[in-house]
C-alpha cells in the first residue's frame, strides 16, 4: 500500500518501471481515492544482434551467410537474457517492427509489411532464455525499419533502426599502357582514379547502393597490339593508347575475369570506344605520287574486330583511251589499272591520310600530258562512330581516356542500365510509333510499381539520336516533343549522351530514376531483365 497527498485538481498516473509491469494491463480498481492493482516481474531481455541503439546497414541483394548477418533480405534479430537473468517461465519475448513511411513501394517479400504498416511477432524463448527472429526486409534500397524488442508486448528493452543498402562489385580488364589512367587503391589493386570513384559513390550512395571494385586485370600490350594507336595519331600525348569497340569488348577477353557472378559487372576498358560502320566506296584523283589529304575519323583498325580500316584498294588511269590511242595510260584501247596494296593508303592521324602510288601508276601521276595523266585511286574503309561507353549482359565497355568526372558518370549511367534503366514499356500505339519510340529493350518496372510516364508528358524514352532506354528529366515539354535530343543537356544521370565537361551536367539521378532504382531487386544484375532478352542488343552512349 502507497499512500500520498495530492493538490487539487492534481491528476493521477502510475506507471511501472520494468522488471514491473501491469498485470493484464489494467487496474482491480482505478476509481475513487483508493486504486487497487495487481503487477509481475518480467526480467527485461537484450537485444545483442543488430546492435541497440545504432542504424544497421542491412546488404539485402546479397546472399544470406550464417557467418555475416549483415548480409539477405532478411534479418536475423537476435534477443538473449538481460542482466536480471532469463524471462520467467511461460513469458514470450516479443518484437515489433515498423516499416518507415517513406519506404519504397516495392512490392513487400513474402512476411514482410508496406510502408507505414507494423509487424508484430512474439516467440517461446529457448533453454537460455534468447530467441532469435528472422525479420523480412525486402529487398529495396533505402527502406527503414525500425525494431523495438522486449519481455513484454509493449516492447521496451531493445531498439534498433535497420537500412536497406546494396552491393554491386566490378572486374576492371586494362592493358598496361592504361596504367597512367589509373591509380592504386587501399588494397594495392589497379583502379579508377579517386576522383572518379568518389563522385560516382557520392551519386549512387542517395540510391543506396555501393559500387565496389572486386578484382583488376592487366595484360600485357602484345596481347592486342592491332588495337593500339600512338598518341599522334589519337592527337593525345605521346604513348600508346587501346581503342576497342563491339563486339571484341564482349567476346574474346586477352586475360580471363574471374568467376562468373551475378552481381558482379566485368568491365572492359579503353581509351577510345568506337563502332565501325559498314565498308564504305571511295575515290580519290591525285596527279602526285604522294598525296596528303583529309578525310572522315578512321582508326587503323576495325575497333570491333582489330582487321585493317582500308581494304580494295586499287587504281585506274584518269584518261580517254580513244582519244589517246598512244598514251602510256592505256593499254589494248583501255586505261590502265591495277590493285595496291592497303598501306597505299597510309593513315597518317585519324582525320588525315596519304596516298601513295607506286609502279605504273606512280610513273603516270601528273596532269595530263603525252605522258602523264591523273589516276583515280578507289578504296574501301570502315568509319567509326566514337562513344563513352556500353552494357551488354554483365558486360560493360568504358573509355577511360576522359576527364575523371565525366568518367564516373558514365560509369553511373552504364551501371544504371545494367539494373535496368530506364523503365520503358513496348510502345505499341500509333503515336509513338509514328514517333519512333517503341522500346526493343522494353524494361519493366520492378515489382509493384507501375511504368513511369513516357515523353512529352513524362521523361523516358528511347532513340531520339540516342541508342536504348534513357530519361530526359531536365528538357523542357518542347525539347521532348521533338524528335531530337541529340546535342540536349539532360540533368539525370539516365540522359542518353554527356560531354567532357568538367562538372558533368547530367549531376544525379532524378527523383523519378531514383524510385526505380531503389525499388530494384539486385541480387541479380544479369538474368531477369526483359530488356537482356536478345543478347544482340546493347544500350550504348552514356
Amino acid at each position: 500500500k502507497i499512500a500520498w497527498t495530492l493538490v487539487y485538481p492534481g491528476e493521477v498516473k502510475v506507471e511501472w518501471e520494468p522488471p514491473y509491469f501491469l498485470l493484464d494491463k489494467k487496474w482491480v480498481k482505478n476509481t475513487g481515492v483508493e486504486w487497487e492493482s495487481k503487477i509481475e516481474k518480467v526480467a527485461p531481455v537484450k537485444l545483442e544482434w543488430p546492435p541497440h541503439g545504432k542504424t544497421h546497414k542491412q546488404w539485402v541483394n546479397l546472399d544470406a551467410d550464417d557467418k555475416h548477418h549483415e548480409l539477405g533480405p532478411t534479418v536475423k534479430v537476435k534477443v538473449v537474457a538481460g542482466k536480471a537473468g532469463p524471462v520467467e517461465a511461460g513469458k514470450k519475448i516479443y518484437l515489433k517492427a515498423e516499416y518507415g513511411k517513406d519506404n519504397s513501394e516495392r512490392t513487400p517479400m513474402a512476411g514482410a509489411k508496406k510502408k507505414g504498416e507494423k509487424l508484430e511477432i512474439n516467440m517461446d524463448p529457448d533453454a537460455l532464455g534468447g530467441v532469435v527472429f528472422d525479420l523480412p526486409v525486402g529487398h529495396a534500397g533505402g527502406d527503414t525499419i525500425t525494431v523495438h524488442v522486449g519481455s513484454t508486448d509493449e516492447c521496451k528493452d531493445g531498439t534498433v533502426v535497420l537500412q536497406t543498402w546494396r552491393k554491386l562489385y566490378y572486374e576492371l580488364m586494362v592493358p598496361e599502357c592504361m596504367k597512367p589512367r589509373l591509380q592504386q587503391n587501399e588494397a594495392k589493386k589497379w583502379d579508377l582514379q579517386e576522383t572518379t570513384r568518389k563522385w560516382a559513390k557520392d551519386r549512387l550512395a542517395p540510391v543506396f547502393i555501393e559500387y565496389e571494385l572486386k578484382e583488376s586485370h592487366v595484360f600485357d600490350n602484345a596481347k592486342i597490339t592491332n588495337w593500339l594507336h600512338d598518341g599522334a595519331y589519337l592527337g593525345k600525348p605521346a604513348g600508346s593508347y587501346y581503342v576497342l569497340g563491339d563486339p571484341a569488348a564482349y567476346s574474346n577477353d586477352p586475360v580471363p575475369f574471374g568467376a562468373a557472378e551475378n552481381r558482379t559487372i566485368f568491365v572492359r576498358g579503353c581509351d577510345v570506344i568506337a563502332d565501325a560502320n559498314a565498308a564504305a566506296a571511295v575515290e580519290l584523283e591525285v596527279t602526285k605520287a604522294e598525296t596528303k589529304s583529309r578525310g572522315p575519323e578512321i582508326y587503323k583498325v576495325d575497333p570491333g574486330t582489330g582487321n585493317p580500316s582500308v581494304s580494295a584498294v586499287g587504281w585506274e588511269a584518269v584518261i580517254d583511251p580513244a582519244a589517246n590511242p598512244t598514251h602510256p595510260g592505256v593499254v589494248a584501247g583501255k586505261a590502265k589499272s591495277g590493285a595496291f596494296a592497303i598501306d597505299a593508303i597510309e593513315l597518317v592521324t585519324k582525320t588525315t591520310f596519304k596516298v601513295k602510288l607506286s609502279g605504273d601508276a606512280a610513273a603516270l601521276a601528273g596532269s595530263l600530258s603525252k605522258t602523264k595523266c591523273p589516276i583515280k585511286v578507289s578504296w574501301k574503309w570502315r568509319t567509326a562512330d566514337p562513344y563513352n561507353g556500353s552494357a551488354s549482359g554483365g558486360r560493360q565497355l568504358m573509355n577511360l581516356g576522359r576527364p575523371v568526372r565525366p568518367i564516373a558518370c558514365t560509369i553511373a549511367h552504364e551501371l544504371g542500365h545494367s539494373m535496368g534503366m530506364t523503365v520503358l514499356d513496348k510502345a505499341t500505339d500509333s503515336t509513338h510509333v509514328a514517333k519512333g519510340q517503341t522500346s526493343v529493350f522494353q524494361c519493366k518496372p520492378p515489382e509493384g510499381l507501375p511504368y513511369p510516364d513516357p515523353v512529352p508528358d513524362g521523361d523516358a524514352y528511347d532513340g531520339h539520336d540516342h541508342t536504348g532506354d534513357h530519361c530526359a528529366s531536365g528538357l523542357t515539354k518542347a525539347q521532348k516533343s521533338g524528335d531530337h535530343y541529340g546535342g540536349l543537356k539532360g540533368t539525370c544521370i539516365m540522359f542518353g549522351e554527356g560531354g567532357d565537361a568538367k562538372n558533368p551536367s547530367r549531376n544525379a539521378f532524378c527523383a523519378t530514376c531514383a524510385k526505380y532504382l531503389k525499388a530494384r531487386n539486385l541480387a541479380d544484375l544479369k538474368t531477369g531483365w526483359a530488356a537482356r532478352a536478345n543478347s544482340s542488343l546493347y544500350e550504348k552512349g552514356g
